[in-house]
């Protein structure tokens, strides 16, 4: 790692070295570095060298262990674990906060990152106007939770990456996932104005999802009562409303694998013989297991399809889903007989005990979706010589025949 380190901090001193004065002004000006001190072409070397230097050093997640806090340890914005520390920071600075939360193989969080928490007019506005806290959902489950729940309430959706705007006693206000960076830096001004104008507004929300939060739980927990069979009526009936009965699934694009949907109505199957519910879980399944969502060269199943036919996958590959699904599809074998669903399931747990198993023991969480650009990709296909070119970025990709 150090080999690697020193390598990449050799690459951009030499970068810097063989630019113009003209470069080297505009490299730290989109920094906000002030370079008008310098005289000479030598000077601005080193300013831009010094400069570098600095954003190496990042930010305090350096010192975490998460490798999604540690993906984001070098962006500009002064980003804190979640701790007493920023907590303190805040009410000290008497400034807001935002959580911002993640895990490492979660796509839109690394468009977020590279669009807004690598840019450093993004970070000036967070670091003099805001405490940053990153928070990795796979290392503070309890706390994705927490504030999920706040985002589901405020706003009525939720997803990551979660951003959610809390007070300096952490209570949450304002909330969302994704923004574009034009979007995230209006967010950031509209609440910096008002924590300064309007803070009892800010104040008010905050109090009442608190409160929400609290008494959200005391009232699930009335909810307890032992199951009756009413359940699997109501189940059968919302399933049946929401079917898409051409393809499969449920509701609209995107699609998650509706795993324990699936496994409920194969019970209804089992409890009251109706058709109507194996209907579903079949079609649902075949519309997976032959469409893109389905990785028929390595197995396993992508986390959603982009669309309602299971054919354009998000190609993200999480370990809960391909387990669930797993024991879905070898349920579904015991039920039918059919040998489809077994090869499935096979295939996907040949995945997981490859692909998704560490050398050391245990397993990996998730396959991330992003991937590096290759120059050149081959895809075969039936027709002799046929050639396909296309052109995307520095990304060619040639289509040639098997034969």
């Amino acid at each position: 790692m150090e080999a690697n380190i020193f390598s990449l901090k050799k690459e951009e001193d030499d970068a810097l070295d063989r630019m113009t004065a003209k470069e080297l002004k505009h490299f730290l000006q989109t920094r906000n570095v002030d370079h008008s001190q310098c005289v000479e072409r030598t000077d601005l070397i080193a300013l831009a060298k010094k400069t570098v230097a600095k954003r190496e050093r990042g930010n305090e997640l350096w010192k975490e262990k998460s490798p999604y806090l540690l993906q984001h340890k070098n962006n500009p914005v002064h980003w804190m674990a979640y701790g007493p520390a920023a907590f303190e920071l805040a009410k000290k600075e008497d400034k807001p906060i935002l959580i911002s939360i993640g895990y490492a193989t979660c796509h839109w969080c690394h468009v977020m990152e590279h669009e807004s928490f690598e840019d450093h007019q993004v970070a000036d506005l967070l670091n003099k106007e805001f405490v940053a806290i990153k928070v990795d959902r796979e290392e503070l489950p309890d706390v994705d939770a927490i504030y999920m729940r706040a985002a589901q309430a405020i706003g009525g959706g939720g997803g990551w990456p979660l951003n959610v705007f809390v007070t300096p006693d952490l209570h949450p206000f304002y909330a969302g996932t994704y923004f574009p960076k034009m979007q995230f830096m209006s967010v950031l001004n509209q609440i910096s104005v008002k924590w300064t104008d309007t803070r009892d507004e800010i104040t008010d929300i905050g109090t009442k999802v608190h409160d929400m939060l609290l008494n959200y739980d005391s009232f699930f927990g009335k909810l307890a009562e032992p199951l009756n069979t009413d359940i699997f009526s109501k189940a059968f009936q919302n399933s049946t409303k929401r079917f898409d009965a051409i393809n499969g699934g449920f509701g609209k694009a995107p699609k998650f694998p509706p795993s324990m949907q699936l496994k409920t109505l194969m019970r209804i199957y089992r409890r009251t013989g109706e058709k109507k519910a194996l209907e579903m879980v079949e079609t649902t399944l075949n519309g997976m297991a032959r469409g893109g969502m389905y990785d028929h060269l390595g197995g396993g199943f992508a986390r959603y399809s982009t669309d309602p036919y299971w054919l354009v996958p998000h190609f993200e590959k999480m370990l809960y889903d391909n387990a669930l699904l797993i024991q879905v599809y070898l349920e579904a074998f015991q039920i039918t007989g059919k040998d489809m669903y077994r090869s499935v399931a096979e295939e996907t747990l040949h995945y997981i005990m490859t692909v998704m198993h560490h050398p050391e023991g245990g397993y990996y969480s998730a396959e991330d979706a992003d991937s590096e650009v290759l120059k050149e990709s081959f895809i075969f296909g039936p027709k002799k010589n046929s050639k396909l070119y296309f052109q995307r970025k520095n990304l060619n990709i040639s289509v040639k025949s098997m034969e």
